[in-house]
């Protein structure tokens, strides 16, 4: 997942026939090195455990989740059931860089977990709210950050539900279930964490 770029000499390089190649300067050439990943390498059910909060560190909590294809764009996945939504997120999945790019600012169907709130994906670490996720061989995700900010039914901002630095995305078989999620969101440990949407680590 690197773009390379070459200084060569004149006579470095030279042709199939012995001919010296004339000299490369900077950003005349490059070459892609990819990964190769095809988008199905991460197509399944996953387990988000081991959270730790940005504000109270490491947190009893595991979120399962659903990646599937978009069947709308070859370069995208949908990503059903997190926090319990009845509406998919869209990510860009990119094979060449090995990334899994959420953008921020979609809105999760709160509906029986929490009524009351709206819930934004929104990394905070970040001015854009996008959460990026290196891939591993095994399909393993690594996140860069990914946070729920909360809003009141009138669209005012109310305040992080919580943000979570580096969790980890792991594929498991597809009748494994052991999400840990409460009935209801619960908000009790919101004591005004952040005014700003970008936190500083």
């Amino acid at each position: 997942g690197e773009t390379v770029n070459l200084i060569v000499n004149e006579g470095a390089f030279r042709t199939v026939y012995g001919s010296p190649v004339a000299e490369i300067e900077k950003g005349e050439m490059h070459w892609l090195v990819s990964y190769g990943y095809e988008r199905d390498m991460i197509l399944g059910n996953y387990v988000i455990k081991d959270l730790v909060s940005h504000w109270d560190g490491p947190i009893d909590l595991i979120i399962d989740i659903e990646i599937i294809a978009d069947p709308d764009d070859p370069n995208k996945v949908l990503i059903n059931d997190m926090l319990g939504s009845e509406t998919p997120i869209e990510a860009i999945f990119n094979g060449d860089f090995a990334t899994l790019t959420i953008p921020g600012g979609q809105l999760l169907s709160a509906g029986t977990l929490s009524p009351d709130y709206i819930v934004e994906v929104w990394n905070g670490y970040v001015a854009d709210g996008t959460a990026t996720g290196f891939i591993e061989p095994d399909g393993t995700i690594r996140m860069n950050g990914i946070g729920f900010y909360l809003y009141d039914l009138e669209g005012e901002a109310v305040d992080w539900w919580d943000l979570f630095p580096n969790p980890t995305w792991t594929p498991v078989p597809d009748d494994t279930k052991i999400n840990s999620l409460p009935a209801v969101l619960d908000i009790s440990n919101i004591q005004k964490r952040a005014a700003d949407k970008l936190i500083i680590r």
